[in-house]
């Protein structure tokens, strides 16, 4: 499987230890790709961010921007054969990460339902039978 990164091209790089012409090289074999299309987050193995880091009052770093590009709103609900939600599971900005959720059909008849993950840059529906 090709590795692949993806890098702004809204700053300009510089790797002191690093050669100009190997990252030349590398750009140019297509091992990295520069883009500042936010929307091909979803289709690398890495992502370097380079950007100028501000500083807080202490003269510490401020990553707090960079943390923040990792949240996104997410979606969770349950829908019946009609389109009604019948459970809304989450509903609520979240860091980027891997979460279980868990769903009880109590209250629900036996029948088949639909769920719906939503998040900025994904959207999945799948189809499950709730057995009584």
């Amino acid at each position: 499987m090709k590795t692949k990164l993806l890098f702004s091209k809204r700053v300009k790089v510089i790797l002191k230890h690093i050669e100009e012409e190997r990252i030349k090289n590398t750009v140019s074999s297509s091992k990295l790709n520069a883009t500042s299309d936010f929307s091909k987050l979803k289709e690398v193995d890495a992502i370097i961010i380079c950007v100028p880091t501000p500083l807080t009052n202490h003269r510490e770093p401020d990553m707090s921007f960079v943390v923040s590009t990792g949240k996104t709103d997410g979606k969770f609900k349950v829908y019946n054969v009609l389109g009604e939600i019948v459970r809304n599971l989450i509903n609520e900005e979240r860091e980027a990460g891997n979460y279980s959720v868990t769903f009880d059909g109590t209250g629900l008849p036996s029948g088949i339902y639909i769920y719906r993950l939503e998040t900025a840059n994904y959207i999945a529906n799948r189809k499950m039978s709730v057995l009584k």
